[in-house]
């Protein structure tokens, strides 16, 4: 994606009549091409920020936004803002600190926002209900503990070659993992095409290498599974509620956004968890 001169960057809030420009991830490399990573931080800016006059704009992949961090760190792009998914850059030491650089609290704003407590929501809010049985909840509960179980090894094996600078989760579509069961809609797990590429990874990495594993073994599944991923068992575990609740509706990508994120915006501000201190004390850090 092309990026502007930094001149271009700090005044670029000028042609759009507000006060900073605020770059997300995304937008397929076209300028003219939206991003969900719009709709989230749209939700955290009107939550805490709402005095704030941004415009926000995809700007490309990681690599196209820590150019602008760097930048906006380093104060030679002013009037700007940049919002990064975290990954595990908690971990290893990665990230590049500055007011106005934001990440994510967990690898992606998929973590954060399709957590359990919004996907019920979601589900009660898809079904026009403000209630839920309990043997149904419950059912949501195991079917969520139960990917998180079976996925574990391989998160940690993904953070095991992000520190030898290669990764697993992007090199498998996240369809080829999760499915939904032709007869009850409940998420199946596929592990075949994550055992499959680990062994290939494995392979190009030298003997020498392989010993340095990381001392840091990650038990919070739902934070930092790859955001593609996470999003996609979400998507089938709400589709799920919606089916054991007697609603019989096709749950798409944008659906399970928007639903998700209206309970997400409804649950940040009274939800007492790390997720909502984590945006309340970096928003207020602006």
């Amino acid at each position: 994606m092309f990026l502007r001169s930094d001149l271009g960057l700090t005044n670029r809030h000028l042609f759009t009549s507000s006060a900073m420009t605020f770059y997300v991830e995304g937008g397929g490399g076209r300028s003219e091409q939206g991003s969900p990573d719009v709709l989230f931080w749209r939700v955290l800016l009107d939550a805490y920020k709402p005095s704030l006059s941004v415009t926000i704009k995809p700007a490309g992949g990681k690599p196209e936004l820590e150019a602008i961090a760097q930048k906006v760190a380093e104060g030679v792009v002013r009037n700007t803002i940049v919002a990064l998914d975290s990954d595990f850059d908690d971990f290893i030491g990665d990230k590049i600190s500055h007011p106005r650089v934001l990440y994510t609290r967990g690898y992606s704003w998929e973590n954060d926002a399709f957590n359990l407590s919004n996907i019920i929501s979601a589900v009660k809010s898809l079904c026009h209900r403000e209630d839920m049985d309990p043997e149904i909840h419950l059912e949501i509960l195991r079917s969520h503990e139960e990917f998180l179980r079976s996925i574990a090894l391989y998160v940690n094996a993904d953070f095991y070659f992000r520190t030898l600078s290669t990764s697993l989760f992007p090199r498998v579509a996240p369809g080829r993992v999760v499915a939904g069961s032709a007869g009850t809609g409940k998420p199946t797990v596929d592990l075949t095409p994550l055992r499959s590429e680990y062994l290939n990874t494995i392979k190009g990495i030298s003997r020498g290498a392989r010993k340095n594993r990381p001392n840091i073994f990650i038990i919070d599944i739902a934070a930092y599974c790859y955001g593609h991923l996470w999003h996609m068992f979400s998507k089938r575990l709400i589709s799920y509620g919606v089916k054991l609740l007697g609603r019989s509706i096709s749950i798409s990508d944008d659906l399970s956004l928007h639903a998700i994120l209206n309970a997400f915006s409804r649950n940040l501000r009274t939800n007492d968890n790390n997720v909502s201190k984590h945006y309340e004390i970096m928003m207020q850090n602006i």
